[in-house]
């Protein structure tokens, strides 16, 4: 579905035949960079073209910020040497790769710095990604290459989670998180609610505050585990309390494992590949 209209109203960012889901974040993550590059881009007198294939579903979860810093690098190699010219970023997916291919017409950019810099080296070793110099008859430019096993795991779009948590910023936090492991994301704000969503609504995981009003986390597992379930749910704990004894009061009442605040996407992802690869 073309979303321009969308697009030139919130940055006036012209757009051609960009396709894409809400879930992958890739438009976002454009956005910005569009944004940032933007005065670049205007003194180079340079026109950003922008392609995403229609059939991607993968979600990028974290990596969208290495993504932005790396598509940031690649563009100021890009503005630094040319002018009058057009700039693509051309977006596709292959098997378990998320490609995105930056050309700039028929100019030849030289990308050895780009390549060679300290932050791209950290990026591609932390976040799995692959540059390459592309060439043809009438473009010059840089692949990226972004590894998206976990996303396109199809046991990963499965899990049925449920957050207990009464801060909302936290909770967006954590849909935004786990929308890449499963689409059945619910949201109830103590530990009260929780127990009677559990005992009516099949739940894979429960990401679990523990303190809350009414009822905290503790006792709400605990009232879960004495439910009579057909299958007992993953129960994490989420609390700003790492002390040891705040950790072993949450095994005591029957919780799995345990996530600190602040959290991020890769703690997550320590935690739920393995339920994943269980499943």
């Amino acid at each position: 579905m073309s979303d321009t209209s969308e697009l030139d109203k919130l940055l006036g960012l012209k757009v051609e035949d960009i396709e894409e889901t809400e879930a992958l974040g890739l438009k976002q993550t454009l956005n910005q960079a569009y944004r940032l590059i933007m005065p670049r881009l205007n003194s180079a007198h340079l026109t950003l073209v922008v392609k995403v294939a229609d059939a991607l579903s993968n979600h990028i979860g974290h990596h969208t910020q290495a993504l932005l810093a790396l598509i940031l690098h690649s563009l100021n190699t890009i503005t630094l040497q040319l002018s009058h010219s057009k700039v693509i970023i051309d977006v596709s997916q292959k098997d378990a790769e998320l490609l995105i291919a930056i050309q700039c017409g028929k100019d030849k950019v030289r990308f050895d710095d780009l390549l060679s810099s300290d932050l791209v080296a950290q990026l591609c070793h932390q976040f799995g990604f692959q540059l390459s110099k592309s060439s043809a008859t009438d473009h010059t430019g840089l692949n990226i290459k972004m590894t998206l096993a976990t996303a396109t795991d199809s046991k990963a779009k499965s899990l049925k989670f449920l957050i207990v948590e009464d801060n909302e910023i936290n909770a967006t936090l954590l849909k935004h998180f786990l929308s890449g492991y499963g689409d059945e994301i619910h949201h109830v704000v103590n530990g009260k609610l929780a127990v009677e969503y559990v005992a009516l609504n099949p739940v894979d995981v429960i990401m679990m505050d523990i303190n809350m009003p009414v009822m905290g986390g503790i006792e709400a597992c605990k009232l879960i585990r004495n439910q009579k379930l057909q299958n007992q749910p993953v129960i994490i704990a989420v609390t700003a309390n790492s002390t040891d004894g705040n950790k072993q009061a949450c095994i005591e009442a029957g919780m799995d494992n345990f996530l600190s605040k602040p959290f991020s996407g890769a703690q997550i992802d320590d935690l739920l590949l393995p339920i994943v690869k269980s499943l």
